[in-house]
């Protein structure tokens, strides 16, 4: 009876050191009685004090951000008509008047007749991935727009040579929709002739065998009324999810 006492006090400590460090929090929400229990961790996941906060249902939701209330309050519900597990994600304020964002497991547990008695689960600090993410989003859209509204046209050709992205200054200078544009060669759209291509590449391939990091040729290139002006591209290698593409900035 000892060996087995120690044996499951083990399991505990391992169980508890394993939720720290991934901050995984355990909680019980006793359907009948409304009582809520928080571990440690979700006191610490929430940046709150368990000697200053009293917890429960009404004290938790009080932290809640507002608009995300009603989606925690349909998981509960769901679990409460027999769905026996689920997940969702919603922001926190926490106890330093910080955003936070946390994700919830819950499974319920049945009486012996069959009714959701209890429902348990963990939750977990999900804080830095979410700004992270926000971060990445908010860099994606910095390039996006760096790249739409540059002076400077730029175009982006796949490992072919054919069009698949260019910016509004590109648009405006070939007289050329980008739905025109795209997955076309600039020689198929009559841009450049096959001398202009001969020479981009044999002046790319040049730069690479040098190391340099673009190439660098003045040709003349056609807009879609027939009109022809002297360019300066600057053509650099962009590798893309492992393959190479090409990318040219125009100087006219």
């Amino acid at each position: 009876m000892r060996e087995r006492t120690a044996e499951i006090e083990a399991i505990h400590q391992r169980l508890e050191l394993a939720t720290q460090v991934v901050n995984l929090g355990v909680w019980d929400w006793n359907i009948g009685t409304g009582e809520l229990f928080w571990d440690e961790q979700v006191y610490a996941n929430y940046g709150l004090s368990k000697d200053t906060f009293r917890v429960n249902m009404q004290s938790f939701l009080s932290i809640v951000y507002p608009e995300d209330v009603p989606s925690l309050m349909n998981f509960t519900q769901k679990a409460m008509a027999g769905e026996t597990s689920g997940q969702v994600e919603y922001r926190v304020l926490r106890g330093d008047n910080t955003l936070g964002y946390a994700k919830v497991h819950g499974a319920v547990l049945l009486d012996a007749e069959g009714q959701p008695k209890n429902i348990i689960g963990v939750v977990q600090d999900i804080t830095q991935e979410k700004l992270a993410e926000q971060s990445l989003r908010e860099s994606e859209e910095q390039n996006r727009l760096l790249f739409e509204e540059s002076p400077i046209s730029v175009t982006l050709l796949d490992e072919t040579g054919h069009i698949i992205r260019v910016n509004r200054a590109y648009e405006q200078l070939t007289g050329f929709p980008r739905s025109d544009l795209y997955g076309k060669t600039a020689e198929e759209l009559g841009l450049v002739d096959a001398k202009v291509v001969n020479g981009l590449t044999e002046a790319m391939l040049h730069a690479m065998s040098q190391q340099e990091n673009f190439a660098v040729m003045e040709h003349s290139l056609a807009s879609s009324d027939g009109t022809k002006r002297v360019v300066e591209s600057r053509i650099f290698v962009l590798p893309i999810n492992s393959v190479n593409h090409m990318g040219a900035f125009h100087l006219s």
